[in-house]
């Protein structure tokens, strides 16, 4: 498993993502900045990350697969 930074527009197309070798940490408001999942070049998305990043996103808090902006 990898942490993959957040790059695009849209959170569940996969080429809206880049792997990182560390936690990714990033500045602004509480929007997507990474996630951790398992894949090569890019991350497997599957329903259980899915809803990690709906419940980091509605309660604009970080969890253990979603990280948000601080």
């Amino acid at each position: 498993m990898s942490w993959y930074a957040f790059i695009g527009t849209d959170c569940l197309n996969p080429t809206h993502y880049r792997i990182k070798k560390n936690t990714p940490r990033c500045t602004g408001s509480k929007s997507l900045c990474a996630i951790f999942s398992t894949g090569n070049t890019y991350p497997e998305i599957d329903y259980e990350l899915v809803c990690h990043i709906v419940l980091a996103l509605s309660s604009k808090t970080s969890n253990e697969k979603v990280v948000l902006k601080n």
